[in-house]
């Protein structure tokens, strides 16, 4: 399944003053929407989501298409 995601809306999930973590993204009504997982850079107990290879690797199709 190809995702369609503007490149706007990558540039507002990195823009920020800490921006670790993974991207991962989650399908609603209103299309596409982007959230940050694995973020906690001082509490890295807190990171606990698995992201699939599968995933991963769509998101960056969708980055590069966009």
């Amino acid at each position: 399944m190809a995702i369609e995601v503007s490149f706007a809306k990558f540039d507002a999930i990195a823009s920020g003053d800490h921006n670790a973590g993974q991207i991962d993204y989650e399908t609603t009504s209103t299309g596409i929407s982007l959230k940050k997982v694995n973020h906690h850079v001082t509490f890295r107990s807190f990171n606990k989501t698995t992201v699939a290879a599968e995933r991963t690797i769509e998101l960056k199709r969708a980055f590069v298409r966009a």
